[in-house]
Formats: C-alpha cells, structure tokens, sequence
C-alpha cells in the first residue's frame, strides 16, 4: 500500500508543482492499520484537512487523503500570495474560507492525477471528482477531522512524509481494509 499511496502523491506533487508552482519531495514511512479515524487521529494531531471521495471501477470503496493545515497554506501559498512568514504564522490555524476554497481545486487535482496513475497502471480504477463523493472537511482548533469523518471500519493508512527544504509533514492516504485488500491482490496478481 506504501508504494501505491506513494507513487500516486509523487504524480500529485509533480501536477501541483507545475500548476501552482507548490514544491515537495514525498517518502514513504509506515503503514497503519486501524478501527477508523479515531484511531489513526495521534498519526495526526495538529489541524488537518481530510479529503473524502470514492474509488471506482472493479474494486470500490472510500478513500481518505489527510494534510496538516500547515501544508495545505504551502500547497495554496502561491494561487492566493501567501507571504512565507504568513504562511509560517499559520501554526495553530485551519484555512479560511478562500483557502479552503482553493484548496478543493487542488484536491479536484489530486483525483484527476490520481486517474491519470490507475490509467497507467492498466486497470479500471479511478477516484470520483464528483460533487457528490469529493469533499474537503476542516478541522477547527482542538477538533479532529479524521475522527469525524472517517467512519469506524477497519482502514489502512499509508502514512507518507511531504518535505521541503526546511519542512517536513505527514500525508495519510487511507483506504477500507477491503479496498486495499482487493488492490493488494491485484496488484500481486500484475505483478507475481
């Protein structure tokens, strides 16, 4: 599962650098598996926002993509000329509403790129950008969007690190236990 989460964040860091200019080296670190947000929440702590939306195709299931509020400030920072040390100032602090704003066109972007890398790997499989599936939930201070958000099933989490040149955070990719099962086993099957 490491080396799925990983190869589609390093596409989607890749998009975003030439999209909006956002720069970031990704390495895998470990993976987790747990009974739902809740448990995976101390990987986490500081205010996050948690994408939601659906995998699609043979195998179907939800998927969760978490990023520290800190990061997403960075991802944006060029689209909406966020001073470095505002963006540093941002500490304790969820996005306001232009940011997360535009941090849903990003996370729009993360699901096409995400496509472009089940396409390339030659299944069916796709993430939803619909309205419907896609959505992007903040944390407030002292809240824990994950805990919230992620219902309590058996999920993997794919904890991945995002770093810059003075920076480094978390990225969780999460997926049903029986999702990443069924990718696992096709995977091993493509590949033997």
């Amino acid at each position: 599962m490491t080396d799925l989460a990983a190869g589609i964040m390093k596409d989607v860091f890749k998009d975003w650098e030439t999209m909006v200019g956002f720069s970031a080296e990704i390495d895998t670190k470990e993976v987790h598996v747990g009974n739902g947000g809740s448990n995976l929440s101390p990987v986490l702590e500081e205010p996050h926002l948690v994408v939601t939306t659906q995998m699609l195709g043979s195998f179907q299931g939800p998927v969760y993509f978490a990023f520290p509020c800190q990061l997403a400030i960075r991802i944006i920072a060029d689209v909406l000329m966020i001073p470095e040390q505002a963006q540093q100032d941002r500490t304790d602090a969820c996005l306001d509403e232009v940011e997360l704003e535009a941090f849903k066109e990003m996370a729009n972007l993360l699901c096409g790129t995400s496509n472009l890398f089940f396409q390339k790997a030659g299944g069916d499989q796709r993430i939803s950008q619909s309205v419907d599936h896609l959505k992007v939930w903040a944390s407030p201070q002292g809240t824990c969007t994950m805990a919230e958000n992620i219902p309590d099933e058996r999920v993997v989490c794919a904890q991945l690190d995002a770093a810059g040149e003075d920076w480094n955070h978390p990225v969780l990719c999460i997926f049903s236990l029986d999702l990443a099962r069924s990718m696992a086993e096709q995977s091993l099957e493509a590949n033997p």
